[in-house]
């Protein structure tokens, strides 16, 4: 709240007494930038930092950040585990805390990218990083693979990476799916990464994941801001897969197209037809994949999605949004092909999305029914926004 009222709080953390505390400073009690009120905040904290296993320092002034983290350049959290610092303004101080004798065992960081530099050389056992106002260049594609590959090299035990890009909002246009920008840098392994989110440009996400070789990485989630929805990323990364297989522990994946930019650039059909003919290989190489998602993808009359049949044999959920070129009768020969051998899961659930003008897919009223006794089949009207994604797994 706005008020601190020490003594309570005081009083709180000695009937505490020896069990572990967790601290949040938030925003509320410095609308005003109250130096005074932060000073006595740290003045009943201090004592009782040897047993915080969590420290939340967010949205506050950073004038109050600044008093904050000077009371704790040099105090001694032992058993520190979650670190979060956000800031409401942007200037080049940085939070320097903890720097005298052992640094705490932080597991769990979060803080805005540009304080990364100190806090990843001094904590290099951290399990999960988020970064948050990740100023990616639009252009530096090497740049940004060596930015990633950096943060990888210096946590060798990371599993959970979020990489925010706040001033990237839209995807550009169709070449982000079609054509790969690839840097010079050799694919990078990472034993231990197991979720992998990168909230930025599709071109970016592109560069960034085909630098990668991360053989338990199980989940790509969109963002921190939305962890049960799934980075898309463009289907040019699948000649890619299909060469070097870097993701056989993956469980769900999301490929996007540019069938709506097509009639703009001829080039693209042709572009997506050589991606597409990568597309089995790939999946080839993900054979734990339960959930797959196709976006905006054009499957050119339905040959390169029938692939379903034969690969990926835990695959319980279909997603397609927006697609066109493939037909319910051909996704009802995948499931009818896919009964027939030996260790293939059945398709369970199936959700659709069109555009307003092409509901081909569902005009076929007859399959649709069909299928509709089969699994879980599932139509998102044009102007339904809401839920385009089942909620699949539970994401940390």
């Amino acid at each position: 709240t706005r008020t601190v009222n020490a003594e309570k709080a005081q009083l709180w953390l000695e009937r505490s007494k020896d069990s572990s505390v967790n601290i949040n400073i938030g925003s509320e009690p410095f609308q005003e930038a109250s130096i005074p009120k932060v000073k006595l905040i740290m003045r009943v904290i201090i004592p009782h930092l040897g047993r915080c296993r969590s420290l939340k320092v967010q949205g506050v002034p950073e004038k109050v950040a600044r008093v904050i983290f000077d009371r704790l350049r040099d105090a001694s959290a032992p058993i520190l585990e979650v670190l979060e610092i956000s800031t409401e303004d942007s200037t080049k101080w940085e939070p320097k805390p903890f720097r005298e004798g052992n640094a705490p065992p932080l597991l769990d960081l979060s803080i805005e990218a540009r304080f990364r530099k100190y806090f990843l050389e001094r904590f290099t056992n951290l399990r999960r990083l988020q970064l948050i106002a990740t100023a990616f260049s639009g252009t530096d594609y090497s740049g940004t693979v060596a930015y990633v590959h950096r943060i990888l090299s210096m946590l060798p035990r990371l599993e959970i990476l979020l990489i925010d890009n706040d001033k990237w909002h839209v995807d550009g246009g169709p070449d982000e799916s079609q054509f790969l920008r690839t840097g010079s840098t050799s694919p990078l392994m990472h034993e231990s990464l197991t979720y992998l989110s990168l909230w930025d440009s599709r071109a970016n996400r592109n560069t960034i994941v085909t630098s990668l070789n991360l053989p338990h990485v199980r989940y790509f989630p969109r963002t921190h801001k939305a962890p049960l929805h799934e980075t898309t990323f463009g289907i040019c990364i699948l000649e890619y897969m299909q060469r070097t297989h870097p993701f056989p522990r993956l469980v769900s994946l999301c490929l996007g197209g540019s069938h709506r930019d097509s009639h703009r650039d001829p080039d693209i059909n042709q572009r997506n037809a050589e991606n597409l003919a990568h597309l089995e290989g790939a999946l080839d190489g993900v054979p734990l994949l339960e959930s797959l998602s196709f976006e905006d993808v054009d499957f050119g009359g339905g040959e390169t999605i029938s692939c379903l049949s034969r690969v990926c044999p835990r695959l319980e959920w279909l997603t397609l949004h927006m697609c066109t070129g493939c037909t319910l009768k051909g996704i009802m020969s995948i499931m009818e092909r896919r009964s027939t051998r030996t260790g293939f899961q059945p398709l369970r659930h199936l959700t659709i999305r069109e555009y307003p003008w092409d509901t081909g897919l569902v005009d076929d009223k007859e399959t649709w029914e069909l299928l509709g006794k089969m699994l879980e089949a599932k139509y998102i009207t044009p102007i339904d926004l809401t839920n385009l994604y089942l909620t699949r797994f539970d994401v940390k």
